[in-house]
């Protein structure tokens, strides 16, 4: 109870937006282009998809594992916006809600453009988190993974970066940036991406 008495006193935050616990924790006001892409989004879809292209093998499993690490390395990916009216909108972390992910099964090469129009025509609702969700299209050999993310917590690169990270847990480790695109992991999985 202190803790959160002193949150309010240090930043300033309503008393009623304090949730203790570790539910629900203030990560820190939006900045200025996270803000606009926001307000944006209250009139139209603020978010977009980066749609890779997946040669190896891997099981649904394994990529809800991938992203679970991809998700604790992140905090910005488990976050929602908490914006009321008269105050400064803030992210807001949840603990548990995971990035979605759905399964598709066809072929990735003929069905990813279907797919990154379904991600699109479907909102995301700012106060619920994660502002982000995973598509994984389940061919025979490929595959294909899409990410989809509102605008205020990620741009084009940083989803790339994301991919990258998923894939990089998939194969065992995370990789440092500015290496191949083959990913050789403990696990012994190679995989190999190429961004549509």
């Amino acid at each position: 109870m202190a803790e959160a008495a002193r949150r309010v006193a240090r930043d300033k935050v309503d008393a009623s937006q304090v949730i203790i616990g570790k539910a629900w924790d203030t990560i820190r006001p939006l900045g200025s282009v996270e803000h606009l892409f926001w307000l944006i989004d209250q009139n139209r879809p603020a978010h977009f998809a980066v749609t890779a292209q997946i040669s190896g093998e891997a099981t649904p499993r394994d990529w809800r594992k991938a992203l679970d690490r991809v998700q604790e390395r992140h905090p910005l990916l488990s976050v929602c916006i908490d914006g009321r009216p008269g105050s400064v909108p803030r992210f807001r972390q949840a603990d548990a809600a995971p990035i979605p992910l759905r399964i598709v099964e066809k072929e990735p090469r003929s069905r990813w453009e279907h797919e990154v129009g379904v991600e699109l025509a479907t909102p995301f609702d700012p106060s619920q988190a994660p502002l982000m969700r995973a598509v994984l299209i389940q061919g025979v050999r490929d595959a294909a993974f899409m990410l989809v993310a509102h605008h205020a917590i990620a741009d084009g690169l940083s989803l790339a970066y994301a991919i990258r990270d998923t894939l990089g847990a998939l194969a065992g480790g995370f990789l440092d940036a500015g290496r191949s695109r083959e990913y050789p992991g403990a696990t012994g999985r190679r995989l190999s991406v190429r961004f549509v």
